[in-house]
C-alpha cells in the first residue's frame, strides 16, 4: 500500500506516523520525507482496509492525498 501525506515536514512527524500505523498493524514501514513540500510519501503492508490507514493518519492532523 502506498500513499502521499501532506503536512509532514520534520523527523518528529515521521516518527509520529510511524508510532501510530505500528499499532494499527502496519508492517514494513518506509517513509520518504521531503521537507520542503512538507509532504511524504509512505509504502507499508497492512492486513486490513487502506481506509482504516487513512484514518489512522489523519487522526495524527495529516492530510492523505
Amino acid at each position: 500500500m502506498e500513499m502521499k501525506v501532506k503536512g509532514m515536514h520534520c523527523k518528529s512527524c515521521v516518527m509520529l506516523v510511524t508510532d501510530a500505523l505500528e499499532e494499527a498493524g502496519a508492517k514494513k514501514i518506509k517513509i520518504k520525507l521531503d521537507e520542503k513540500k512538507q509532504e511524504a510519501e509512505i509504502s507499508l503492508e497492512y492486513s486490513g482496509k487502506e481506509e482504516e490507514i487513512v484514518k489512522v493518519i489523519e487522526a495524527e492532523g495529516y492530510k492523505v492525498l
